[in-house]
């Protein structure tokens, strides 16, 4: 029986004895964890394209089948027709304004490489070739995400070209300059912030010219240029 009220008491105490040290703390109601917010993705700010820049390219030029018509006093013959193509390399400089995903400037190029053709038809000899074309021309473009530019440009263009021609009306070995328009289209897409990579297309109209040969014969000529090309751009 002593045994019993012993344990009891000894119960008693540490009952006694943990309520104590609860209510010393307080009570602490059960923490829930605070919910996990998925982060927000902000949209990517355009990246920096204003400023000069100066380049280089290479690519692939050709003109419009262009039919040869010679007049003289017998009257007007067309031997044949001229096509003039070949590898094209370039060098251009420039300037660009940005006002956020616009990108607007102005850009200055020569042209040079080996486009010509010649032909040996119905008793005529005849050769194209261009000498260099040069172009001005304003640029708007267009971000479609911070490294990748696409846009277009038209403006001015001035080409020379040396022209021969041999037949029964006549002969000359002349050469002419024309100037006429530039259209063109492109994508440039950054590599860092001084180098980028582009590809274009470009399109030159020079119109026509008549070229006055020997015994009262004439020539006219319609150059008309396309141009695929790939370069770079160091901007600065």
């Amino acid at each position: 029986m002593a045994i019993s009220k012993t344990l009891v008491l000894a119960a008693s105490a540490a009952t006694l004895g943990m309520t104590g040290i609860a209510m010393a703390g307080g009570y602490s109601a059960p923490v829930e964890p605070a919910p996990v917010m998925a982060p927000v993705a902000l949209p990517e700010s355009p990246s920096d394209w204003a400023g000069g820049y100066v380049g280089g390219s290479i690519g692939y030029g050709w003109t419009s089948d262009e039919d040869l018509r010679v007049d003289g006093a017998a009257g007007s013959t067309t031997p044949g027709s001229l096509e003039m193509d070949g590898a094209v390399y370039g060098l251009h400089t420039g300037y660009r304004w940005q006002n956020q995903n616009w990108v607007y400037g102005v850009e200055g190029s020569v042209l040079g490489g080996n486009l010509d053709d010649s032909l040996d038809s119905n008793g005529y000899t005849a050769e194209q070739e261009m000498k260099y074309a040069v172009s001005l021309k304003g640029q708007l473009g267009y971000l479609v995400n911070p490294a990748t530019l696409v846009y277009g440009s038209v403006g001015v263009a001035h080409g020379k070209f040396d022209v021969a021609y041999n037949g029964a009306a006549g002969m000359v070995d002349s050469d002419f300059s024309r100037t006429g328009y530039s259209l063109g289209l492109g994508v440039e897409r950054k590599l860092n912030d001084n180098w980028s990579l582009r590809g274009d297309y470009e399109y030159m109209n020079f119109g026509d010219e008549t070229v006055r040969g020997t015994a009262g014969s004439s020539a006219t000529f319609e150059p008309e240029l396309h141009k695929v090309s790939m370069g770079v751009n160091y901007r600065f």
